[in-house]
């Protein structure tokens, strides 16, 4: 299966660290690698809680925060949806699913909640939703049903229940017959 390079320009490394610059937490972690060269990240609110033993991965590399060697992407939802088209609209690999492309985006970089931010990306895809391979076998077409020939030929009934209850009788349904 193919994957994906991706090539980080100065300019994209640029386009990157000008939202890292205004980022709170990048702004922290960048000032705790300088002052101890160790950071405690327990306390850093986006840990997921569930994570075993949170690790001080955090590094500084070309002018670039990097966390666990992928680079720390800041909340900027232009900057996070043109990395998830690098990976998912390129032209020579296709459009991947949803769990694909959160596998390629995330060898390179990081950010909170990363999988929901392609998930949502790759819901609002139109064309993914005009050539994604359907799953299931086609519908059959909607034939009419012919119209009865004499009385009582076809009755159909059903119930429609939970309505609002009445006032005069208290009842929450209704049986509805058609000849």
């Amino acid at each position: 299966m193919a994957t994906t390079t991706v090539e980080l320009s100065d300019e994209f490394l640029q386009e990157i660290k000008t939202p890292q610059a205004i980022d709170a937490l990048a702004a922290d972690v960048k000032h705790r690698i300088v002052d101890t060269q160790i950071v405690d990240i327990t306390d850093l609110q986006w840990i997921d809680e569930s994570e075993e033993e949170p690790s001080n991965e955090w590094k500084v590399t070309a002018g670039v925060l990097t966390y666990v060697r992928r680079i720390y992407i800041p909340k900027d939802d232009l900057l996070r949806n043109n990395i998830i088209t690098l990976f998912h609209d390129n032209q020579e690999s296709g459009h991947f699913g949803a769990l694909k492309t959160a596998e390629l985006v995330s060898q390179d970089f990081h950010w909170p909640a990363l999988d929901t931010t392609v998930q949502k990306y790759i819901a609002g895809g139109k064309l993914c939703h005009r050539i994604k391979a359907r799953r299931h076998a086609h519908h059959g077409t909607n034939m009419p049903i012919p119209p009865p020939s004499r009385p009582l030929e076809g009755v159909t009934m059903d119930f429609v229940t939970d309505l609002p209850e009445s006032t005069a009788s208290g009842y929450t349904g209704i049986l509805v017959i058609i000849n």
